[in-house]
């Protein structure tokens, strides 16, 4: 008797552990879910804060792990300057480690300039930005860096094909309190810290390129908002340097 009242407790102490621990599952799939429903609002906030800038202006300080042949990581960093008039102007230009080069569209041709080879490519490409983006990437296979930014519709944009994402909490950057999200997709994780309150700005991100030996990562820290930038008018409009030189394809610049 006695020892079927243990087997009986012990069966009982197995039941209701399998019991919690299915209940503990289930709650953290739902906060898994809810962290994925709040991570995606707060991007969505950030891009519907973004998409109702007319024209605006940012800077971001950039850093991009090589790594070597041993599997060492070495870190180069850039600063990039981003001049938004929607729907058709673009302006750029990046100064760094490993490149100089300006990046000139305004709804007709876009123009790459590599200040270090002094070399220069035009290209016509009528339409928007987001059109010119898209075209840039599917038909020349060109991934304009943070151009997502640019893009009328900055959710639809980093969403599409998004496996997962989870709301990590909150932290401060450059000294503003901001959500921090993290997506995962194939080829790429990502972050992003978004300000929180009614600026919901993009404060850092964080790709880390997982597909790539040694998982190398891609940081920006992003500053020097305007949305209130003057334009004259030939600032989208690109003027050749001295003895510079045109070339044919992309390559011989972005390479």
């Amino acid at each position: 008797m006695y020892r079927n009242l243990v087997v009986l407790f012990v069966l009982l102490i197995g039941l209701i552990g399998s019991v919690h621990e299915a209940a503990a599952n289930e709650e953290t799939a739902t906060q898994t879910v809810q962290g994925e429903d709040k991570a995606r609002e707060v991007v969505r906030a950030m891009s519907d804060f973004l998409a109702g800038k007319k024209k605006f202006s940012v800077q971001a300080h950039e850093s991009i792990d090589e790594v070597d042949a041993s599997g060492q990581k070495i870190q180069y960093a850039n600063t990039r300057t981003m001049w938004i008039r929607r729907p058709d102007a673009l302006r750029a230009t990046s100064d760094g480690d490993l490149l100089q080069r300006k990046v000139w569209y305004d709804g007709k041709t876009l123009t790459i300039y590599d200040a270090i080879e002094n070399a220069y490519m035009i290209k016509p490409v009528p339409g928007t930005i987001d059109a010119m983006i898209d075209f840039m990437a599917e038909e020349e296979g060109v991934v304009v860096p943070l151009a997502d930014l640019a893009f009328s519709n900055f959710y639809n944009a980093v969403m599409e094909g998004v496996e997962s994402g989870v709301y990590v909490g909150e932290s401060r950057i450059l000294g503003k309190a901001c959500h921090h999200v993290a997506f995962t997709q194939e080829f790429v994780d990502w972050q992003l810290w978004i300000e929180t309150g009614d600026r919901p700005l993009p404060k850092k991100l964080v790709i880390t390129y997982k597909q790539l030996p040694g998982e190398p990562q891609f940081t920006a820290y992003f500053d020097k908002w305007d949305f209130s930038p003057r334009f004259g008018a030939s600032f989208f409009a690109f003027d050749a340097p001295k003895d510079a030189h045109e070339i044919p394809y992309l390559s011989e610049v972005l390479d």
